[in-house]
């Protein structure tokens, strides 16, 4: 039997939201000559001065996707539905726009395994801004290919008067090194879409990077050595256990808790660790039920838990235990009130 292959679909992102920008008509080429030259492949403008983001304003780190705002939502879905992206962005400052680096941190997962290609203009061709971006979405797990457009606001745009947004004549070489970027972009999104799915097409729920969110009330004067101690376990031990990717640690700011998050490979990989399953962390869970549980978050092959014995010197106790994938809350079990 023939398995139907979803087409691959490409977000050309509007990296300014400048009242009278240029990015636009630059976008607008880059989908022209993208449809024309890959056909195959749905390719939509995604313009961010659209999206009405403010200012980051989500209380809760994007890699847990607790998203607490409806604005934030509908930018998670708006890039969810896409395998890459080309950025047209201009260069403000050596830098990239405020506007696009805003829009790339209120999400997290939704940009992981995916790939990204870069189409920067300016005085210099939007090269530093480039730059600036590649660091960014490397952080939260863009692909970013190695070709890349840069265009002149000299040679590339028919300006009488620099208040003004112009015309965007590209020279015609421009033509040929998008194409090749958009090849680059096309291959490396079909390849890491199978990252992000099974081989028979269906979602990879449970090997999805998966994170567990663990509060501990721990009273204030010993909050930020106990965060600090549990800074170092984490450094020092984790890393060597397979299926761990990252943690942070932080103190909150109502001063009676320390939040640890942690992100493993596949729920497959924190439960192989910890021997606690995730579905444990249910509804069921509260106070008292967590405190059993908590000499398993850790390998008890290794020895005595060091985060039991720390809890205890400080007089401390877990608040709750909270497991997220891909974004969205699996299963939740809060302290009681």
């Amino acid at each position: 039997m023939t398995r139907l292959v979803e087409k691959l679909c490409i977000g050309i992102v509007v990296g300014s939201t400048r009242p009278g920008r240029r990015g636009d008509q630059v976008a607008e080429w880059v989908a022209a000559v993208s449809r024309a030259h890959v056909p195959t492949v749905d390719v939509e403008v995604v313009d961010i001065a659209a999206q009405g983001l403010p200012l980051l304003d989500e209380p809760i780190p994007a890699a847990i996707g607790d998203y607490r705002n409806s604005h934030t939502r509908a930018w998670s879905d708006v890039v969810r539905r896409f395998d890459g992206f080309v950025f047209v962005v201009p260069e403000y400052n050596h830098s990239a726009p405020a506007a696009v680096k805003n829009a790339i941190d209120y999400l997290f997962t939704e940009w992981n395994d995916k790939a990204a290609g870069f189409v920067g203009y300016g005085l210099h061709g939007g090269v530093r801004a480039v730059e600036h971006l590649r660091g960014a979405l490397a952080e939260v797990k863009v692909a970013c290919v190695r070709s890349q457009v840069a265009l002149s606001l000299f040679t590339d745009f028919a300006i009488d008067d620099m208040t003004a947004p112009g015309t965007f004549t590209p020279a015609e070489h421009h033509t040929a090194q998008l194409q090749r970027t958009v090849d680059e972009v096309v291959s490396w999104s079909a390849a890491l879409r199978a990252v992000r799915t099974r081989g028979d097409g269906a979602s990879c729920s449970d090997e999805a990077p998966f994170t567990m969110l663990i509060e501990f009330e721990v009273p204030p004067p010993r909050q930020h050595e106990f965060a600090d101690r549990l800074r170092t376990y984490i450094a020092q031990s984790l890393p060597a256990v397979d299926g761990f990717l990252s943690a942070r640690v932080q103190a909150s700011l109502d001063g009676s808790t320390v939040i640890n998050y942690a992100q493993w490979t596949s729920r497959t990989a924190w439960e192989k660790a910890t021997g606690l399953s995730a579905a444990e962390t249910g509804p069921r869970t509260h106070r008292n039920w967590a405190e059993r549980r908590r000499d398993q978050w850790f390998d008890e092959a290794h020895g005595p838990n060091p985060v039991v014995a720390l809890l205890t010197e400080v007089g401390g106790s877990t608040r709750s235990v909270t497991a997220f994938a891909r974004s969205a809350l699996v299963e939740s079990g809060a302290g009681a009130a």
